[in-house]
């Protein structure tokens, strides 16, 4: 990217985002300023709301809360677990007694990822109100996810390895309705804040797929009215 005259700021926050004269002045962390025509925001809603939060458009985004998850990856050899499931994974409901959330077993999901003989899979903690991620170290972590596997599978042996991903307020609760609200909003910025564009998991982007998708939609969106 640098190559086609890209500037990448490492290890800069943004201060606020000023509108000013129909542009957008930047301001860093390190005082720093620059100007553009247009700007994309892929932040979490919390994180929006420091620049935009003074318009009472956004005041849902001050309703929602984000739930603390952690990522916990168990690899084993394949003799040393048993699983008579048919399928690439599963979710449990938010009312079970487990502290689990989702399990994949990225092994049958996506087998280039794992040698022959091995088996890989991840576990997805951390629940809305729950604060068993921060309460926890990585091993106890990774415990607590056997633990709760060990009711639907049988493990031989020990892990060969194991990798724990923390992601501090990093899932959107939307509430029921968020897609109306989302739509209003996003009617509302294109109205006021011209060349001005915000996506990611706040807003309809559920997973992955759909971030960078609705990325590149957003900065097609962009580039179209300079």
């Amino acid at each position: 990217m640098k190559n086609k005259g890209v500037t990448i700021r490492y290890n800069t926050s943004v201060d606020d985002i000023i509108t000013s004269q129909k542009q957008y002045k930047i301001v860093y962390s390190n005082q720093q300023e620059d100007v553009f025509d247009g700007v994309l925001v892929t932040t979490p809603h919390q994180v929006f709301l420091n620049w935009f939060g003074q318009d009472p458009a956004f005041d849902y985004f001050k309703t929602m809360d984000s739930t603390t998850v952690a990522t916990v990856v168990l690899a084993f050899d394949e003799k040393d677990i048993e699983n008579t499931y048919d399928g690439t994974g599963f979710v449990i409901a938010r009312t079970s007694d487990t502290d689990i959330t989702a399990c994949t077993w990225t092994s049958k999901k996506w087998p280039f990822t794992t040698p022959e003989g091995k088996v890989l899979i991840r576990a997805y903690v951390g629940k809305p109100g729950d604060t068993v991620v921060d309460d926890h170290t990585d091993d106890e972590l990774v415990s607590i996810v056997r633990r709760d596997l060990s009711q639907m599978m049988t493990f031989k042996g020990d892990p060969e390895f194991t990798i724990v991903n923390r992601l501090p307020k990093s899932m959107p609760q939307y509430h029921v309705g968020h897609i109306q609200q989302i739509r209003q909003i996003q009617a509302h910025i294109k109205q006021t804040y011209p060349r001005l564009r915000v996506t990611g998991a706040s807003f309809e982007a559920v997973g992955l797929p759909d971030c960078i998708t609705q990325g590149k939609v957003a900065a097609e969106e962009v580039i179209a009215e300079l």
